[in-house]
């Protein structure tokens, strides 16, 4: 595992603590830090954070101009040392990000995709088990990584049954205002954005590609007529394997869930 910080001495104190946390754990994974991009040559995958954090007050959307001209250049440099790895974008806001990077990497379509949904769904799942008190829940959320986010109602299970079948809906559109916010109360309580869910969210998709699970996870996807939108990166139900993005999967969501993800 290979960290890259403009600041080395940043990315070399981060691995030399993961490494020694490893090492407790006595479990046999070499970790490095710096600032030099050959470290990373040959990586499978690279996951791309480079940018600045989102402080209170702010929307993802604020950050635009600051992070895309520092995505840009950070795939410039991933291009020249490791063209061939799968590229994963979790920088804000993610859509315009992972666009700005499939543009530079000139990677193949289904190899650079971006972080969203898998994050959106596990603070829905989340919120959905503090209210029922229960496991066994199964949902997904689609579309833009703002508040026009969308959570599949129609395909949330709590141990096989439809989740409107156990909820009244004032309950459940307090859970779904609760998940589309949940970023933002975190920001305010931290003052920077979250850590641990979004890293338990790249954990899944990059556990998913290195050992070719094939798992269905929402990811930043560049669509091509799916749910009928074409041409524009936006957060949908995809297989992802040892290829990246396998295939987009057409979920049979319902019309106003459709109508909502067509004008996320």
């Amino acid at each position: 595992v290979s960290l890259i910080d403009i600041n080395a001495d940043l990315a070399n104190g981060k691995a030399l603590d993961i490494a020694e946390s490893l090492a407790a754990l006595k479990i046999n994974q070499e970790v490095e830090g710096g600032s030099d991009y050959t470290i990373a040559e040959k990586s499978d995958v690279a996951v791309i954070t480079s940018g600045s954090p989102r402080k209170p007050g702010m929307s993802r959307s604020d950050l635009e101009a600051i992070n895309g001209k520092i995505i840009k250049d950070v795939c410039k440099k991933l291009k020249q040392t490791t063209p061939n790895s799968i590229f994963i974008v979790v920088t804000n806001p993610v859509e315009e990000m992972t666009e700005i990077a499939y543009q530079t990497l000139l990677a193949k379509k289904g190899r650079v995709f971006g972080l969203s949904g898998v994050l959106d769904s596990a603070r829905y799942l989340y919120f959905l088990k503090s209210h029922l008190k229960t496991s066994g829940i199964e949902g997904m959320v689609v579309g833009k990584h703002n508040e026009n986010m969308i959570p599949l109602v129609s395909q949330t299970k709590i141990e096989g049954r439809n989740v409107e079948s156990l909820l009244d809906q004032k309950s459940l559109d307090a859970i779904i205002q609760k998940t589309k916010n949940g970023g933002a109360q975190i920001v305010n309580l931290l003052g920077t954005s979250a850590y641990f869910a979004p890293s338990a969210s790249i954990f899944r998709m990059v556990r998913s590609i290195v050992e070719d699970r094939k798992e269905l996870l929402p990811a930043v996807v560049l669509a091509n007529g799916e749910y009928g939108i074409k041409n524009k990166f936006i957060g949908l139900p995809s297989i992802i394997g040892k290829n990246g993005v396998e295939k987009i999967m057409e979920l049979k969501i319902s019309d106003k869930e459709l109508k909502e993800l067509r004008g996320s």
